[in-house]
Parts: structure tokens; C-alpha cells; sequence
């Protein structure tokens, strides 16, 4: 029962950063969407855990929680995969910028 408060206070918690970050227009109303899909479901499956055992009969595999953890590695992978990217295009960014003010330096010493 504790944990079932502290995940769903934490949800609360983390919806509420969402909320905040979409109202400052630095999350899209998608992206705030998500969020609350996701710790909507956390929710849902600490409460009725049961719940999982859906999905993983479709899939073939035998207890729900395994369904829970292979989808949250697959997430956790593509959260990581979005972020090394997002990450690449800044540093290509810095690059030409850098390169840009370096040359209107040189054109402004001539």
C-alpha cells in the first residue's frame, strides 16, 4: 500500500513537471500527452497489476510484469536513441556556429 502512494505521488509529481514545462512552451502538447499516458499506466498497473496479464498472453509470454519490463527497456532504448541524436545536432550546431563567428572574426580583422 505504501508504494502504491509513493508511485502514484511521484506520477503526480511528474505530470505536474510535464504540465509546467508545456505551459512555458518548452514541451509540445503531444510530448505532455505522452507523459501522462505513461504515468497514467504506471498508475493503473500498480493498483491492478493483474492488468498486465493481458498483453502478455497476446504476446505469448508467460507473466505480465516481463511484458512491463521488455517494454520498458524497449522505451528506455529509443529515450536514449532520441537523446544521443538530439544531442549530435546541437554539437553540429555549436560546429557551424563556431565556424561562422571565427570567419566574421578574420573578415572583421582584414
Amino acid at each position: 500500500m505504501i508504494l502504491q502512494i509513493l508511485i502514484t505521488l511521484f506520477a503526480l509529481f511528474a505530470v505536474s513537471r510535464s504540465y509546467l514545462r508545456f505551459r512555458r512552451n518548452t514541451e509540445s502538447m503531444w510530448e505532455f500527452l505522452l507523459w501522462i499516458v505513461v504515468w497514467g499506466s504506471i498508475v493503473v498497473v500498480v493498483f491492478v497489476p493483474e492488468i498486465t496479464q493481458i498483453p502478455a498472453n497476446i504476446l505469448g509470454i508467460g507473466r505480465g510484469i516481463d511484458v512491463v519490463v521488455y517494454l520498458s527497456i524497449v522505451f528506455l532504448f529509443y529515450s536514449i536513441y532520441r537523446t544521443y541524436a538530439k544531442i549530435e545536432k546541437v554539437e553540429q550546431d555549436i560546429t557551424s556556429l563556431t565556424r561562422e563567428l571565427a570567419l566574421k572574426e578574420k573578415d572583421k580583422k582584414k
